[in-house]
């Protein structure tokens, strides 16, 4: 059965994944929780890392009250990205959308938006997830590793509650259809949206530097890559650089 999300609206944010966990924390329903927030003063990124947002950018967070496994994490990860992706190319069917493992959002090899996933474990248990996500539409900041880009050079007239929507809605129908069929079609998906994936890349993980060619995702959704005498190496987390 598909849960609707309890949707919040507010002008000004710290941050909407800390803000979504305050709202949970004061609801004891089961319910899922949608928060978008007009303007991030504080936004959270990967590794500790602060995402720059200004008033008119997509800032916004999606809990979901669903017990898994601690192990299908990596899984709820490219269901995640897959449904993002899908619900921008529904908004914006002109935009080639990529995806850098493991949630970076690019156009035109330029960084577009982000992706955080936080959850709740408890005894080997997800309790809930929050996916936080961050989109440039007005602004692209500068940063010192990668280019960014915006929507607004590539569209115009964009509507951030239609986009907040149609995420949230994908999001639900893909945790649903995930129930029902295999990660498998998923992977699949993931796949056919990677930005890298077939090419040589280096992933930074644990202070160490790796180099090989992407292969492909495994059930967890780890990265695997072909390195020195085509050995094969998983990666549950890192950043390719």
């Amino acid at each position: 059965m598909v849960q609707n999300f309890l949707n919040y609206y507010l002008k000004k944010v710290d941050s909407t994944n800390i803000k979504i966990k305050k709202i949970k924390e004061q609801n004891s329903d089961e319910e899922n929780i949608a928060l978008l927030a007009y303007n991030q003063t504080n936004g959270k990124g990967r590794s500790k890392n602060h995402w720059i947002s200004n008033f008119g950018d997509l800032t916004c967070s999606f809990l979901i009250n669903k017990k898994i496994e601690v192990n299908k994490l990596g899984q709820i990860n490219i269901i995640i990205s897959v449904s993002i992706i899908e619900a921008l190319k529904e908004m914006f069917p002109k935009l080639i959308i990529k995806i850098k493992w493991p949630n970076d959002l690019y156009v035109e090899n330029k960084k577009i938006g982000g992706i955080l996933l936080e959850s709740q474990i408890s005894k080997n248990f997800v309790k809930y997830f929050i996916v936080g996500l961050g989109i440039n539409i007005v602004t692209s900041p500068k940063v010192e590793n990668y280019e960014t880009t915006k929507i607004l050079d590539y569209i115009k007239n964009i509507d951030l509650k239609k986009i907040f929507h149609l995420v949230g809605n994908r999001i639900n129908e893909n945790i649903y259809l995930w129930d029902k069929t295999s990660f498998e079609f998923f992977k699949n998906k993931w796949i056919s949206f990677s930005k890298d994936i077939g090419s040589e890349v280096s992933i930074k993980n644990n202070n160490n530097f790796y180099t090989g060619n992407f292969e492909t995702i495994n059930e967890h959704g780890e990265l695997v890559m072909n390195i020195k005498e085509k050995k094969k190496k998983s990666f549950s987390f890192g950043e390719i650089v």
